[in-house]
């Protein structure tokens, strides 16, 4: 594609953004971003989500992208909260396959793959927009009769 007709899409694009801002300006008034995000609000389940839509129909920044990152306290207590909460044991120093020493968290289970889903959904419960975000790198060894879901980049220190 050649540089005068990405030039020209962007300004296609451009036009057809400022005639739908337009047409909404019309069809809702003065305030018809608020309306907008009032609408985009009411379909998104976490504040995270909330803030991400309110972001895209106003066209501004409000959370960066340092601060969608959970701090590592507070990931070991949801998931401490977690294990306490669906009879799980938290290993707090495990150091599996290729950490050369380095520890983690891990979660001793029966079922790592059912163990993991119901990790997901409790952390979504709880609102973490992005559950793979906040979690990190996801391994598992077994160990005997039981297995344990570690997570790599969550540690204790």
């Amino acid at each position: 594609m050649s540089l005068s007709s990405m030039d020209s899409e962007k300004r296609l694009a451009f036009v057809v953004r400022e005639s739908v801002r337009e047409i909404l300006k019309e069809l809702l008034g003065k305030d018809y971003k608020a309306e907008i995000a009032k609408r985009a609000l009411l379909k998104e389940g976490t504040l995270l989500e909330q803030i991400k839509a309110i972001e895209r129909v106003c066209n501004i920044k409000i959370v960066g992208e340092e601060d969608d990152r959970i701090r590592i306290p507070d990931k070991v207590e949801w998931i401490q909260e977690f294990c306490d909460l669906y009879g799980y044991q938290l290993e707090r120093n495990y150091s599996g396959r290729g950490m050369l020493g380095k520890t983690c968290i891990g979660i001793i289970c029966w079922n790592s793959y059912q163990t993991l889903v119901e990790l997901a959904d409790y952390l979504h419960i709880v609102g973490i927009g992005s559950v793979s975000l906040a979690l990190g790198e996801i391994c598992k060894d077994e160990m005997g009769l039981n297995q344990i879901l570690y997570l790599k980049g969550i540690s204790v220190k």
